[in-house]
């Protein structure tokens, strides 16, 4: 797939896990959906920082 397909997937995955931990990070219910997000959340912001990520061109 090109760079910009990954991009798009890099953002749905974002999306989703953010909505997801707003649902979850106040619940008692459901620390495990609230724990597996901000695992998620950290992989995503880990890739970006180590680089991983590029810019799209215009």
């Amino acid at each position: 797939m090109d760079e910009a397909t990954w991009a798009r997937g890099r953002g749905w995955a974002l999306w989703k896990t953010l909505a997801t931990y707003s649902n979850t990070f106040d619940d008692p219910e459901d620390a495990d959906g609230s724990a597996s997000a901000q695992r998620i959340l950290g992989d995503i912001f880990s890739e970006y920082t180590a680089g991983a990520v590029t810019k799209p061109n215009p």
